[in-house]
């Protein structure tokens, strides 16, 4: 897929996901999970253990990291209130 059409097929992506949270359809733990299977979607074709050590990286980070649990509650709290969320 060339650049434009991965840059849509995110985009579509994304506006699907705001769509589910904002309908509230969707958790932000199933959107961690989301964003986990992209990012292996992105590792196919190497190694299995690259593969496993970046799964348990991004669940630690999405697990304890202070940054991403405080844009959790920012992308909760802008969903609640219907705010476009454009370039975040």
């Amino acid at each position: 897929m060339d650049r434009i059409g991965a840059s849509d097929e995110r985009r579509r992506f994304a506006d699907q996901l705001r769509a589910e949270l904002r309908a509230g359809t969707l958790t932000l733990d199933e959107l961690d999970h989301h964003i986990v299977e992209h990012a292996m979607r992105l590792l196919e074709g190497q190694p299995p253990e690259l593969q496993d050590e970046v799964r348990a990286f991004v669940e630690s980070v999405f697990a304890t990291d202070p940054r991403w649990l405080r844009y959790r509650e920012r992308l909760r709290q802008t969903v609640i209130a219907g705010e476009v969320l454009d370039g975040e």
